[in-house]
C-alpha cells in the first residue's frame, strides 16, 4: 500500500517570542503614555524538520517542500490586537481587542532554499501601545481580495465588511465566509497564523495552552525595529492539497489492469483513467484553524491522544502543532433532499454532466504528482456527522475495457446484471432480455434510441424516477425497446427486472469509481470494527484538514465501478460502510505529506 503523506507549510523565523516579556513600547523610557504608528520587525520562515509523528512502520519521514506556487507570497496584511492588565494578557486569542491592520511590503526575493522561499522579513507600522499595553500580531498572506484594508482609519474589511471594530476580539474573524479554494488561491495560497500548544503535558491541559496571536515589540522608529527583536509568525495554508498515483503511464495513457482472484470474470480486465475530480466540497473556510475544542479532544474518552497534538518542537521551541480543527459546519447534521443544507453547505456532484472540469493527470511514470493537485477548503466534522454526504470524497472517471483483446481493446456497452458477478457484452444482454421475456414470433429486444448508461430497475406508474426507493436508477422501458419501436409493457418491465435483476448499463464502458473517502488519522489511531457505531475514540477518521496534503494511490482495481456518480445526499451511509468495496490504508506523516492507498 502506498503512503498518505501531508504537506505542511509553517513560516517562521528565529524565535516565536511566545515567552517574551518585553512587548510593551521599546522607546525612551519614563516619556509617558505613546499614541500613533509605531514599527515591527516580522520575520516569516518555512520550517525545516519533520513531525515526530511515525508512519505506521514506525518510521518517521522527511518534510516535503510542494511546489514554489504553494509558497509564493505576493501581499501581506498584519492586524493588531491589545490587551492592558485589566483585560488580561495571558490568554490573548479571547481578550486582547482589535487595534489596526495594515497592508505591508515583503522582501520579494526573499531567501531561497532549493526552489522555495525560506523566509520574509517585514518591517511595517504598527500601533504604538500605551503604558501597560501589550501588542500581539496576526497576519494574512496572499489575501485574494478577501480581506482588504480601509486605509483611512485601519479597518479589516472581509469581503468588503467590516470585521473588526475597538473592542473585537479575534472570535470577530472566526465567522465563515462563503467562498472557494479557487478563491484562496487565485493570487498565492492564503495563509494565516497556525495555532500551537506551548506544552504537550494533557494533564491540566487547558484553551490558554493554545497561542494563534504572536506577541510584538512595538518601537517608535523604524531604524530601532530594524536593529530590533524579530517576531516570528507560524501561518499555514487554509486550502488541502489532494493528489492522485497509481496508473501507469504508456501510450499517452494512464492504465491499470484489474486484479481479482484466479477465475474471477474480471481478473484482466483493462482500466483506462480518464479524469477524476473531489466531492462534498466545504463552501465556506473559517480564516483562522478553529481548535477550541482541544481539550475536549485530548480527554480519556478520544483514545489516541498523539493524533491531536504532536510532542516535536516547532525550531527548537515550547511550541507544539495540533492536528485537527473545526470548520464551519462541523456540528450540523444534514439532509439531503434537492435544496436542502446538504447541498448548500457543499459542492456536490451528483452526475457527471454536472461536473465542468476532470482533472485528466495523475503522476506514475511522468512528473511529480504535486503538479497535477487539486485544492479543497477544510471539511472537518463530528465523530457522528462521519457520513458519505458530508466528507469529501474523490471520483474517478475511467474506460472499463471488459475482456480485452490482445489489442488492448474490448467490449464497448457492457452490462451487469442481478448478482452476477460478471459483464455481458451489448449482444449476449439482448439475447438474455429475449429469453427472459419469452419473446416469440420474430419480436426481438434492442436498445432503445438515446438510452444512456446508469442503473435500470422497474419503477411502477405515478413512482418517481431518482427519488425514494427509486434513487440513482431510471426505467428501464428507457433502456429496451421491442421491434418496431415498441415500448416494453408495465407487465414486460417487471417481468424483465424480477428475471434478471436490476440491470446496470456501462455505455461505451465509461466506469466511475464514485467514492474514494478521504482519511484524517490511521486506522490505528481511529480503529473501527465492521458494524461498530461511532463513537468519540472514532473522531478525525474521516476529512480534511488545512495545510494537509492527501495522495490518494489506487492500489488494485477488482471490477467495474458504477455507470454513473451515485448520489447519496438523500441517503447517506457512515463512511465505513462504503469501504466494502473501496478499501483504504492510511500511512501519516504529520505537517509533511500523507499518502493513501484504495482497492476499487
Amino acid at each position: 500500500m502506498g503512503k498518505l503523506k501531508f504537506f505542511g507549510l509553517l513560516l517562521a523565523a528565529g524565535m516565536f517570542a511566545a515567552c517574551s516579556d518585553n512587548l510593551e513600547n521599546a522607546g525612551n523610557e519614563n516619556d509617558g503614555p505613546k499614541t500613533g504608528e509605531g514599527y515591527v520587525k516580522v520575520a516569516i520562515n518555512l520550517p525545516s524538520v519533520s513531525s515526530s509523528r511515525a508512519f505506521n512502520d514506525g518510521t518517521i519521514g522527511s518534510l516535503d517542500d510542494g511546489t514554489p506556487d504553494e509558497y509564493a507570497v505576493k501581499d501581506a496584511i498584519l492586524v493588531f490586537f491589545k490587551t492592558t492588565s485589566t483585560t488580561g494578557d495571558g490568554t490573548p486569542e479571547a481578550t486582547a481587542q482589535f487595534a489596526k491592520a495594515y497592508n505591508v511590503s515583503l522582501n520579494p526575493a526573499g531567501e531561497d532554499v532549493d526552489h522555495v522561499t525560506n523566509r520574509h522579513t517585514v518591517i511595517g507600522e504598527a500601533p504604538l501601545p500605551a503604558d501597560g499595553e501589550k501588542v500581539y500580531a496576526l497576519a494574512i498572506l496572499n489575501v485574494n481580495g478577501v480581506f482588504t484594508v480601509d486605509k483611512a482609519n485601519g479597518v479589516l474589511k472581509k469581503n468588503g465588511n467590516n470585521v473588526f471594530e475597538s473592542t473585537k476580539t479575534l472570535s470577530a474573524l472566526q465567522t465563515a465566509i462563503a467562498t472557494t479554494a479557487a478563491k484562496c488561491t487565485t493570487t498565492g495560497f492564503m495563509m494565516l497564523n497556525a495555532p500551537l500548544a506551548n506544552t504537550t503535558t494533557t494533564s491540566g491541559f487547558a484553551l490558554s495552552n493554545v497561542k494563534t496571536l504572536v506577541p510584538v515589540t512595538v518601537y517608535e522608529s523604524k531604524n530601532l525595529a530594524e536593529n530590533g527583536d524579530v517576531a516570528s509568525i507560524y501561518v499555514e495554508r487554509v486550502v488541502a492539497k489532494v493528489t492522485l498515483t497509481g496508473f501507469t503511464y504508456a501510450d499517452s495513457k494512464y492504465t491499470k489492469t484489474v486484479t481479482a482472484d484466479s477465475g474471477d470474470p474480471f481478473n484482466g480486465d483493462k482500466v483506462e483513467f480518464e479524469g477524476w475530480t473531489l466531492n462534498y466540497t466545504n463552501k465556506t473556510l473559517k480564516p483562522v484553524r478553529d481548535v477550541d475544542a482541544i481539550t475536549t479532544w485530548l480527554g480519556n474518552d478520544y483514545g489516541v491522544v498523539s493524533r491531536f497534538l504532536g510532542d516535536s518542537k516547532v525550531d527548537g521551541k515550547d511550541l507544539y502543532r495540533i492536528y485537527w480543527a473545526k470548520d464551519g459546519n462541523y456540528d450540523v447534521s444534514y439532509g439531503g433532499t434537492e435544496g436542502s443544507d446538504a447541498k448548500e453547505a457543499f459542492n456536490v456532484f451528483t452526475k457527471p454532466e454536472d461536473i465542468t472540469t476532470w482533472n485528466t493527470n495523475t503522476a506514475d511514470n511522468k512528473t511529480d504528482s504535486e503538479d497535477y493537485a487539486l485544492y479543497c477548503l477544510e471539511n472537518t466534522m463530528d465523530y457522528d456527522k462521519q457520513v458519505t454526504n458530508q466528507t469529501t470524497s474523490l471520483i474517478l472517471k475511467t474506460k472499463y475495457i471488459a475482456n480485452p483483446d490482445a489489442a488492448g481493446t474490448g467490449d464497448q456497452n457492457f452490462f451487469m446484471y442481478g448478482t452476477q458477478e460478471a459483464t455481458y457484452t451489448q449482444t449476449q444482454f439482448l439475447t438474455n432480455v429475449g429469453t427472459a421475456l419469452s419473446l416469440s414470433g420474430g419480436t426481438t429486444a434492442s436498445l432503445k434510441v438515446g438510452a444512456t448508461g446508469g442503473t435500470y430497475t422497474y419503477i411502477p406508474s405515478g413512482a418517481t424516477a431518482g427519488a425514494g426507493d427509486y434513487l440513482n436508477k431510471k426505467d428501464v422501458k428507457n433502456l429496451i425497446e421491442l421491434s418496431s419501436s415498441a415500448d416494453l409493457s408495465d407487465a414486460q418491465a417487471q417481468t424483465l427486472i424480477t428475471k434478471l435483476g436490476e440491470i446496470k448499463f456501462y455505455k461505451d464502458g465509461d466506469s466511475y469509481y464514485n467514492v474514494v473517502l478521504i482519511r484524517h488519522f490511521y486506522d490505528d489511531e481511529t480503529s473501527w470494527d465492521a458494524g461498530e457505531t461511532y463513537g468519540t475514540k472514532h473522531l478525525g477518521r474521516y476529512g480534511v484538514v488545512r495545510n494537509n496534503w492527501y495522495e490518494i494511490k489506487v492500489n488494485t482495481i477488482s471490477g467495474p465501478g458504477e455507470p454513473t456518480i451515485d448520489d447519496d445526499t438523500e441517503n447517506p451511509n457512515p463512511d465505513d460502510e462504503e469501504e466494502g468495496y473501496i478499501k483504504c490504508q492510511i500511512n501519516v506523516l504529520s505537517w509533511a505529506r500523507r499518502s493513501q492507498s484504495v482497492d476499487l
